[in-house]
């Protein structure tokens, strides 16, 4: 295939999607897969179990700022596929209905479900130092300590959601990338095809 400006900015657009995913996609699973676990199992060791939910609200609260860019980086890229490759536009309209799901849950998370759980962190630090202690909770405190629980299950459960939502966006853009790299192939190979009958007439006669 010849190089062309549009090639080049296609290619430009498809590479800040797949970094967007990359950093994402893999910031989140580090976190949940091997960060969060570690500092939990550490702070209970150290007998100081309440920090660990500080510590994962500011390592969250930092990470936030990194899925804004990273959908931004989604959005931009597929902006610059769809521009200066216009084929295959019925994939190229389900990455960009993902990549704006993508935006979606991350001003979710980051803006309004993360800042309501760390509001909570104020009340909710002394009931772990608390229950570590061996204390009985209030039955207020068991409420609080429930509230908090939901909210930070459903962060990790629209977290997991979100990953899904960036493997489906890869997969696209994976498809999308193999029929756009075999198509000029085959349209070669069929145009071969369509000579070969008259070269064999020509040779006949």
């Amino acid at each position: 295939m010849r190089f062309s400006s549009a090639n080049f900015l296609s290619g430009l657009g498809r590479g800040l999607a797949l970094l967007g995913i990359a950093l994402w996609g893999g910031g989140m699973t580090f976190f949940g897969a091997v960060a969060a676990p570690l500092m939990f199992r550490a702070a209970h060791k150290s007998s100081a179990p309440e920090l660990a939910p500080i510590l994962a609200g500011q390592m969250l609260d930092r990470f936030t700022w990194v899925t804004y860019a990273c959908a931004l980086a989604l959005l931009l890229g597929w902006w610059l596929d769809g521009f200066f490759a216009r084929d295959h536009r019925l994939l190229w309209w389900l990455q960009g209905a993902l990549s704006a799901l993508c935006l979606g849950f991350a001003l979710y998370l980051g803006a309004v479900l993360l800042p309501q759980t760390v509001a909570q962190q104020d009340q909710i630090v002394p009931l772990f130092a608390k229950d570590a202690r061996g204390e009985i909770l209030t039955p207020a405190e068991h409420a609080l300590r429930a509230r908090f629980d939901v909210g930070h299950k459903s962060y990790e459960k629209l977290g997991a959601l979100n990953v899904y939502l960036l493997l489906g966006l890869l997969a696209i853009i994976v498809a999308r990338t193999r029929v756009w790299a075999s198509g000029p192939q085959s349209l070669k190979m069929k145009g071969q095809d369509q000579l070969l009958p008259s070269e064999t007439s020509v040779e006949r006669v």
